[in-house]
C-alpha cells in the first residue's frame, strides 16, 4: 500500500509495522495526521476490501477534522496489503477473504493498533474505534472487549446481532448505524439491537436507504467526530471545524 502524496493541511504516511498480539509478528497500517501535528486518536477498521483508497480517504477526512487516524491492515494474516473494490471479481474475492477472517484475532489486532497509536506523539487525548461493514462489527467488539475505548461507532456492521450478549462489557459510548433496507441486517435483528440499547447510554440508528451501496449514506457517515458531552462519543451532525473536543 503506497502512501498518497503529502498535502499542506495534513501529513499522510504508510505507517511503520505495528506489533501484533502474536509474539514476533507485526502488520502495517495507513496513518493520517492533522495539520496541527497531533490530535485525539481513531483506529479506523476496514471493510472487507482491505485498506483501499476508500479507507484512506476516510482517514484523510478525519485528519482534516483534527484527528490522528490509523487504519490497520486487518487482513495481514491472509492477504497482506490487499486492496479491492466492491465490484465484480474483487467483490467475490473480498467475500472469500471475509470467510477466512478470524474475528477474535482481528479484535486483538485492533487492540494492538490502539496501543501503538497511543504511543505515537501525534496522538493526544483519548482514543476511539470507527468501522464500516466488517469493521463496524469489529468496532462494536472492540468496545465490548478492549479497555480504554472512549467511544466506538459502527456503520452497517455485519453480524452484531450474534454478539449482543457482550454488550454488558461496554465501558465507553457506542453508536451503531444500520440502513433501513440493508440486506445483511434483517429487520428483526435491527429491532433487537434497538431494544438492547434503548435503556443504555448507547444508540442504534436506522438510516433510510439500502445500506453500504448508497454512496450518500457513506458520505454522511464521514461527517462524524470524537466529542464530549459528559462522556466521549462520536457526535452526529455537522463536523466540528473548530477542532476536536476530546
Amino acid at each position: 500500500m503506497a502512501a498518497l502524496p503529502t498535502e499542506p493541511y495534513r501529513s499522510k504516511a504508510h505507517g511503520p509495522d505495528y506489533p501484533d498480539s502474536d509474539p514476533g509478528c507485526s502488520f502495517s497500517g495507513y496513518l493520517a495526521t492533522p495539520a496541527a501535528g497531533k490530535g485525539p486518536g481513531i483506529v479506523l477498521c476496514q471493510e472487507i476490501f482491505g485498506v483501499n483508497a476508500t479507507m484512506r480517504q476516510v482517514a484523510d477526512y478525519y485528519a482534516e477534522e483534527g484527528y490522528t487516524v490509523l487504519v490497520p491492515d486487518l487482513f495481514w494474516r491472509i492477504a497482506p496489503g490487499i486492496e479491492l473494490t466492491d465490484r465484480g471479481e474483487d467483490f467475490q474475492r473480498a467475500l472469500g477473504l471475509y470467510q477466512q477472517f478470524d474475528e477474535d484475532k482481528g479484535v486483538q489486532d485492533v487492540g494492538a493498533a490502539l496501543a501503538a497509536l497511543r504511543q505515537r506523539p501525534e496522538c493526544v487525548g483519548q482514543t476511539g474505534v470507527l468501522g464500516f461493514c466488517l469493521g463496524g462489527k469489529l468496532a462494536y467488539l472492540a468496545a465490548c472487549r478492549l479497555p480504554d475505548v472512549a467511544c466506538a461507532v459502527g456503520y452497517y456492521g455485519v453480524g452484531i446481532e450474534h454478539a449482543l450478549s457482550e454488550a454488558a462489557n461496554i465501558r465507553g459510548r457506542l453508536v451503531l448505524h444500520v440502513a433501513e433496507r440493508d440486506g445483511f441486517c434483517r429487520p428483526r435483528h435491527r429491532r433487537g439491537s434497538a431494544r438492547r440499547w434503548a435503556a443504555a447510554r448507547h444508540r442504534a440508528l436506522c438510516v433510510p436507504g439500502h445500506g453500504p451501496r448508497v454512496r450518500s449514506r457513506r458520505r454522511r457517515a464521514l461527517r462524524q467526530g470524537l466529542g464530549t458531552d459528559g462522556a466521549p462519543a462520536f457526535h452526529c451532525g455537522v463536523p466540528r471545524r473548530n477542532g476536536p473536543a476530546l
